[in-house]
């Protein structure tokens, strides 16, 4: 079953084109592991809007890559296009590495800015891995499934309470462009 929107609970399979491979996997964004994860024995059952990531190993081998699929169930009917970021909540709430909270290990957060904090660290330039997901404006239609890299946008935006991300692609985490035309006006344009 492909990654999008359905109405009702739905059962996930997951394959590996190697039948020796272990598949384990997580719904809750963090990355799959086989000490941190869930041992894939059967179709998993997803009764709310799930993101799914899941690797599979084999014994003496390097795990594969991480695949990540979100399931939207019984969402309202949508006109526009969704964007879907996945990732471990660490990432981006916890005090110590979280880029959108205030938390411990922050930056210097400018006077001009109006915040009653001095540090924070949304003030910072880390960068966080994540999966994207683009999806058409039906719904029905992924377009684009990959591993970047997240990191903070802005200046004193930063500390308003809605946080802007930069979204860069990453020959690292899975390729040097997103080759999805995001907007309509533009449909050649690559980032």
């Amino acid at each position: 079953m492909a990654p999008g929107f359905y109405k009702g609970k739905q059962f996930v399979s997951i394959s590996s084109v190697n039948a020796n491979a272990k598949i384990y996997y997580t719904l809750d964004g963090s990355e799959p592991t086989p000490e941190t994860a869930t041992l894939y024995t059967g179709p998993i059952e997803v009764a709310t809007t799930t993101p799914i990531r899941a690797i599979a190993t084999e014994e003496g081998k390097h795990f594969s890559d991480i695949k990540t699929g979100t399931y939207f169930i019984n969402n309202r009917e949508i006109s526009l296009p969704v964007i879907s970021i996945v990732t471990d909540n660490k990432f981006f709430y916890d005090d110590e590495i979280g880029m959108l909270v205030v938390g411990v290990n922050g930056g210097e957060v400018p006077s001009y800015c109006s915040f009653p904090e001095d540090q924070a660290n949304f003030m910072t330039d880390w960068e966080r891995p994540c999966n994207i997901e683009y999806f058409s404006r039906d719904g029905k239609q992924e377009q684009l499934n990959m591993e970047v890299k997240a990191s903070n946008f802005g200046a004193c935006s930063r500390t308003k309470h809605t946080k802007s991300l930069k979204i860069k692609a990453n020959k690292a985490y899975g390729g040097k462009k997103m080759d999805c035309a995001l907007f309509r006006e533009k449909p050649n344009l690559q980032w």
